[in-house]
């Protein structure tokens, strides 16, 4: 039995396009700084062997992300897992945009920017199902879809940007410090699942 609605009634809904905007801002604000990354340490006076020591921790944080937000999504309300773990990378970018700092507090800054990158699709997917059902779910996963693609792949291109016209990082990296827990907040106006009528398959 397949329950949920339709993809048109789900278009209709106010929640279809708070997730859409939530998760274009995040990607974007998440999508930008890590293939700058390298950029990002540099311009900020750590050096070659040290930059190529650190990037790596994004793989392996993302890694964490995935298995340890999974995890949290089946226990907890989703859009509070949401708010909290794509919110706290706010702090890591307001960080990496700051003066100088040592190698400690830029792996701290990357492993909060990587776990968040892990849970972005469990995120999306998990949400998806819950407030939509599965009647439609693989239509309405791939609109939603093309609405993070769109962040994530623009972002590098606009840190790069900025990065021209202002001689730094910083202000992109202040940029998406700002714009990830508002968007985060996002997510807690969804509410309470919604439960569905079964329908014939």
């Amino acid at each position: 039995r397949l329950v949920g609605l339709t993809q048109s009634e789900a278009l209709k809904t106010w929640r279809f396009w708070i997730i859409a905007l939530a998760m274009l801002i995040v990607s974007f604000a998440l999508g930008g700084p890590v293939p700058n990354l390298e950029g990002i340490l540099k311009d900020r006076g750590l050096d070659a062997a040290t930059v190529l020591s650190l990037t790596p921790l994004i793989g392996l944080s993302a890694i964490a992300g995935r298995i340890i937000g999974g995890l949290l999504l089946d226990r907890f309300w989703a859009p509070a897992v949401a708010f909290v773990i794509l919110g706290l990378p706010s702090v890591a970018c307001w960080v990496l945009s700051h003066g100088t700092y040592d190698t400690a507090t830029a792996a701290f800054a990357i492993l909060m920017i990587g776990f968040a990158l892990g849970i972005e699709y469990d995120v999306l997917a998990y949400l998806t199902s819950r407030y939509f059902g599965l009647k439609a779910y693989s239509g309405l996963y791939a609109i939603l879809y093309v609405f993070f693609a769109l962040g994530s792949g623009i972002a590098p291109l606009a840190f790069g940007r900025i990065k021209d016209v202002t001689d730094g990082y910083g202000p992109a990296l202040l940029a998406s410090a700002v714009a990830l827990p508002l968007a985060a907040a996002l997510f807690l106006l969804l509410g309470r699942y919604p439960r569905f009528e079964e329908t014939e398959a």
